[in-house]
């Protein structure tokens, strides 16, 4: 006999638990996709932008197909974490039983999760990511700056010295 009904509270809470796991793993996915395709601080274009401006990448369609590639493989391990955690979650704590009020409050420590902690967490994982990037960009403009700044110079004084040194040949070989 099934004694679903005698420790029901205890198997509700029980089947929260792999919904919030499960919220937590789509964080995951979410902010790697948000660190991904960020535009508010992506250091490699500012850099590019700001260092070699004359240099433009037009590879977008390579870079969307790419994009969607890496989603879709997001996507389809998402999945599969989830199947397996269903899976076991199934097996450990209902004695293999599957049952679809239990699948539901695992839906539900999903949705949970994501309408009171996932809000914050990715609040403030965005935040961060942010300031990280913001560091970093300062931190390689600061680095990179003097370094073009003397190169563009050196550059300059060569050329200078290449021009002198033509015109001071091309004097003397009308002199003689």
């Amino acid at each position: 006999m099934n004694d679903f009904f005698y420790d029901s509270w205890l198997v509700i809470l029980k089947f929260l638990i792999p919904g919030i796991f499960l919220g937590a793993v789509y964080d995951i996915f979410r902010l790697i996709r948000i660190a991904r395709n960020d535009r508010t601080y992506n250091v490699r274009r500012a850099v590019e932008r700001r260092f070699f401006p004359k240099t433009v990448c037009n590879e977008k369609t390579k870079k969307y197909i790419s994009e969607y590639a890496l989603v879709l493989i997001e996507d389809i391990l998402f999945f599969l974490i989830v199947a397996v955690t269903e899976i076991l979650a199934i097996f450990h704590l209902n004695g293999g039983e599957i049952r679809m009020d239990c699948l539901m409050i695992s839906v539900v420590g999903f949705f949970v999760y994501q309408k009171t902690l996932g809000r914050l967490i990715i609040f403030f994982s965005v935040k961060i990511l942010y300031l990280i990037r913001k560091t970093i960009y300062l931190v390689v403009c600061v680095v990179l700056t003097p370094i073009f700044f003397f190169s563009k110079q050196t550059v300059k004084c060569f050329k200078l010295l290449r021009s002198k040194r033509k015109e001071k040949t091309a004097k003397d070989d009308c002199t003689l």
